[in-house]
């Protein structure tokens, strides 16, 4: 891969632009969303409705990745894009390193978090009794997996910062397809249940931050240093405020989700159908 490239994003007409980045990143986002659908499938057929239930408990520490993803994902590229344009590559530069330096940073930490507080995590998302023991083998799984579906999420926009739209796109759907193949053959073939639908997510997910990461390493733009991705505050306040916007969008949709499953299973328990079918469905 070539360095000191010129960025598209700097030359090329704008009515290009948005078809050669629009498309890939909504390709990407559609893509995203089939990690939660194909396991709901396979675990459906194997588990049944408590490993549905389970999934929906754990589904909010997913949309927290994303939500730290977007946040140093989208601020970190707003900063290069912004530093760029103003002839400062240097600093564009460090922007990138910070950016790349907090996704990591942050994943590993939101694993360990979430492995140390697992259970009263799954307990306050909304699982029942019933539904905690799945809940605690998906989640605990799914953890491990975390560093790099922020790293996959948000370094796919540096990557699409960088003029590379198609390569983030590819990312993402290597991903998805990984784990669209090794479900059922962790599920029924290997017998493993929850456990192996969490495992193939994880692996599709570790494949695609990896497959970023590995392009970060060689950037197109211009080349950056080990020097760039040591941590600076004013840099990271920045990144972190022109990446609010979307992640706090994805925290609103985690309290949603959290209402919902609660809300169920409290009005569901009252009901004939118990509190896991409506938890199961949400």
């Amino acid at each position: 891969m070539k360095v000191n490239e010129e960025n598209p994003l700097g030359s090329e007409k704008i009515s290009r632009l948005l078809h050669d980045f629009a498309l890939p990143s909504i390709i990407a986002m559609l893509v995203g969303a089939l990690y939660n659908i194909v396991d709901q499938f396979f675990i459906g057929r194997s588990v049944g409705m408590y490993g549905n239930a389970a999934t929906n408990v754990a589904l909010p520490l997913t949309t927290v990745c994303t939500a730290l993803g977007l946040l140093f994902g989208v601020g970190g590229a707003s900063n290069f894009n912004l530093k760029l344009g103003a002839g400062k590559r240097e600093e564009a530069a460090k922007y990138i390193g910070n950016a790349i330096t907090l996704l990591v940073g942050s994943g590993v930490v939101l694993a360990v978090f979430v492995l140390v507080f697992l259970k009263p995590l799954m307990i306050a998302f909304g699982a029942t009794d019933i539904v905690l023991k799945y809940a605690l083998i998906f989640a605990g799984i799914n953890c491990l997996g975390f560093p790099f579906l922020i790293l996959g999420t948000g370094g796919s926009t540096l990557v699409r910062a960088d003029g590379s739209p198609k390569y983030s796109m590819i990312c993402m759907l290597t991903g998805a397809f990984i784990n669209l193949i090794l479900n059922p053959l962790f599920v029924f073939v290997m017998d493993w249940g929850i456990a192996g639908s969490a495992s193939a997510t994880v692996i599709g997910q570790v494949v695609s931050g990896i497959m970023v990461a590995g392009y970060l390493r060689k950037f197109k733009t211009l080349p950056l240093s080990k020097n760039d991705l040591l941590p600076n505050w004013e840099r990271s306040r920045l990144i972190s405020a022109l990446g609010a916007a979307s992640c706090f969008n994805q925290f609103a949709i985690m309290v949603v989700q959290i209402t919902l499953n609660n809300t169920l299973t409290h009005y569901g328990a009252d009901s004939i159908y118990g509190s896991e079918i409506p938890l199961a469905c949400s």
